[in-house]
Formats: structure tokens, sequence, C-alpha cells
């Protein structure tokens, strides 16, 4: 994490969980966001406006996962689930035996970068090779609630992409790949522990 006192590394205001707090909160709330001279946020008001009932949270720093990735996990009976995002190809693969450990119906994992939704194309370098008999028996099986991703299978061509993530099914679906002539999944979306494959 970052140290909020070191101005080499000032809040980025781009970030996405940043930007998601500010888009939920002021669904609910009248939001007042108390900024430093350099522009950093400090300290994020949150008022309930028919009653004038108010909590304040300090901002102390924001960290961006560079690379991100999940990692997808095919189930015996086709079902895929994604877990992460992290930050690379290489942790989301150092997840993957605890994960296979705990869930024996766990037959394949693949490390798949995550797409940006805003871009509707998806570049060739997201996409992720898959042995022919993985690529067709791959099923649709999309969470009801929950985080999730969109999965994108190209099954003639064994490949697989990774677009996301969303806060729900419904989020998800409004987003179409420019891609026409490939199939697309809603997939649960789970966190990576930390500490649970140490």
């Amino acid at each position: 994490m970052r140290d909020s006192n070191d101005d080499k590394y000032p809040f980025d205001t781009d970030n996405r969980a940043w930007q998601r707090l500010l888009a939920l909160a002021s669904e609910h709330f009248e939001v007042l966001t108390w900024a430093r001279e350099d522009g950093r946020p400090a300290i994020l008001s949150l008022v309930h406006v028919s009653s004038g009932d108010t909590i304040s949270l300090t901002v102390l720093d924001s960290l961006e996962v560079s690379d991100p990735h999940v990692l997808l996990a095919v189930h015996t009976d086709g079902r895929l689930t994604a877990h992460g995002t992290v930050a690379g190809p290489a942790t989301a693969l150092e997840y993957a035996p605890d994960l296979v450990l705990t869930d024996g119906m766990i037959t394949a994992t693949v490390a798949v970068p995550v797409h940006n939704p805003t871009d509707a194309n998806i570049a060739p370098d997201a996409w992720r090779h898959l042995p022919d008999d993985l690529a067709d028996r791959l099923l649709d099986a999309p969470p009801e609630t929950g985080a999730c991703m969109v999965v994108l299978l190209d099954r003639a061509g064994h490949r697989l992409a990774a677009g996301g993530s969303f806060l729900s099914p419904a989020s998800a679906s409004a987003w179409k790949p420019g891609d026409d002539a490939v199939e697309w999944f809603l997939v649960p979306l789970y966190p990576i522990v930390a500490d649970r494959h140490r």
C-alpha cells in the first residue's frame, strides 16, 4: 500500500474502487470530498439527507492492480468460476493448487488477463488457448447474484478471454463485446484470500 504522506505517490482518483465507491455512495447519500492542496482526497463525508446524520472516512491511499488477471476454474460438470482479481498470471497460478485441493470438482485452471469492459474490442493478446476437449465441454451456468466476469468463448478457435469485473449479472449483461462470433458466459467471481494459500 502507498504511504499517504509520500508525495511521490499521489492518490489516484481514477482508481476503480474509489470511482465505484463514489458512484454507489452518491445513490444513497450526499457525498462531500475534502481534498488536500495537491488534490489528493483526504476525507470522505457521507450525509444521510433526511436526518442530517453524517459519517466521515479518512482516505489513506490507493492501490492499483497492474496487469490484472483472474484464475478461471473448470468444474467436472463444465461450469466455470473465476477467482481474483490479482496482479499478473504468476500470482493467479500460485493460487491454483490450493483451490484444487479445496474443491475436488475442479478439473483444470487457467490464468486469464482481465479485459476492461469500457472497450468492446478484445485485444488479440487477451485470449488464452484451451485444449480442444476442454473448450468443447464448457457450459453456461450464470450466477443469479453477486460479482461476476464475462467469459468469451471461441469454441472453434479453442480459446477464451475474460472481461470485467461486474457487481452483478445485470450489469455484466449490459456489456456487449464487439466479436459476435463468440459465445459469452456470466461466471461468478470469488475473491482470492491472501492467507488462504500461504
